[in-house]
């Protein structure tokens, strides 16, 4: 119900990162998990966020998916949040024995590797993370030690060590 609060909300593309700022000198990160859509809450986030990670399913139709994703991100950053990032692209949904998910990775990575970063880790489908959805709660609560938990623990230490290659490579830019 919160698209349709923030349909009548003054300055409605704002009032996430209003909340945001209020927080976020309190957290390393603040994740912000939406639907793929473009309602409002999805764009509030990406108009309170530094980076986005775009997350691409390895089913049909998911790279055209992504134009027009892309497009509303760089609408987004031109008109709302000049410093937005794209940190990178997450595949997710995965599975490794059939050949249609296999395309489908490899094509993400073709198509968008060159300009955007393609992370290494992939997320498998698994019904232990659908169930955990379900329920409500965290995958690392509901099956701690499962494939797709594992995946996303991987994915993590992926996103804090490509975090801490930037942190060195922005110092040291400006210690010369």
């Amino acid at each position: 119900g919160i698209n349709s609060k923030l349909e009548s909300a003054m300055c409605r593309e704002t009032v996430l990162k209003r909340f945001v700022d209020t927080v976020k000198d309190d957290y390393d990160y603040v994740i912000i998990d939406t639907n793929p859509s473009l309602d409002n809450l999805p764009i509030n986030a990406l108009t309170a966020s530094d980076k986005v990670v775009i997350t691409v399913q390895a089913e049909p139709y998911a790279v055209e998916g992504m134009a027009d994703l892309l497009r509303s991100i760089n609408m987004v950053k031109r008109n709302l949040n000049h410093d937005l990032k794209i940190e990178g692209v997450l595949i997710t949904m995965t599975n490794e024995r059939t050949n249609l998910s296999k395309k489908i990775t490899h094509e993400v990575r073709e198509n968008f590797g060159g300009h955007i970063k393609v992370f290494d880790t992939t997320i498998p489908r698994c019904t232990k993370a659908a169930e955990s959805t379900g329920i409500g709660e965290s995958i690392f609560q509901y099956d701690p030690k499962g494939a797709a938990t594992k995946a996303y623990e991987a994915f993590t230490k992926e996103v804090i060590l490509n975090a801490e290659k930037e942190h060195k490579r922005h110092k040291s830019s400006y210690v010369r």
